[in-house]
């Protein structure tokens, strides 16, 4: 670990995932105050009292901060290549480690206790399905900013290259 993956993934992948998660607990608390939404409260959030919306939210905001936290770890696993040039499963300590947290993530909301204790209500499926795009979002936009990086390394060596090539004549 050095001060660049540190940089990159506070102040890049880091500004991400609180966007996003920003974004989903803004959304599942205030839904009501949205007009398209307002027809899909009864469909979507028809099993919760309007009392519990605050309590959604922080669990959406919970629960996204862990999936996003998957997209990071992958994204963090080298400062230039893709993550399929180390190999998707080449590393079981950190699949290891995203089970673990995963497992932590279903038990926080789904078994009563912890739920209580942590304010947390159980995640209706279509919540899940945003959810779990959080961590292709995460990686994807990593994806492009090591391909600028390679591009702009590859282009920037090729205007050296014949700078010097015009040096020469």
């Amino acid at each position: 670990m050095d001060g660049k993956l540190l940089q990159r993934s506070f102040l890049w992948l880091g500004l991400i995932e609180a966007l996003l998660c920003f974004l989903a607990f803004y959304f599942v608390n205030n839904w009501l105050d949205v007009p398209f939404f307002k027809s899909l409260h009864g469909m979507i959030f028809s099993f919760l009292p309007h009392s519990a919306q605050h309590n959604l939210a922080i669990t959406v905001y919970y629960a996204g901060v862990v999936m996003a936290q998957v997209g990071n770890a992958f994204a963090c696993r080298t400062e230039r290549n893709r993550g399929r040039f180390l190999g998707w499963l080449s590393n079981p300590s950190l699949l290891r480690g995203i089970l673990i947290e995963l497992a932590i993530l279903l038990g926080l909301i789904y078994i009563p206790p912890l739920a209580n204790l942590f304010n947390h209500v159980a995640l209706p499926p279509i919540l899940w399905v945003g959810l779990f795009l959080y961590p292709f979002v995460i990686y994807s936009l990593d994806w492009i900013r090591k391909y600028l990086i390679r591009w702009r390394e590859r282009f920037g060596q090729q205007v050296i290259n014949s700078s010097a090539s015009k040096e020469e004549i």
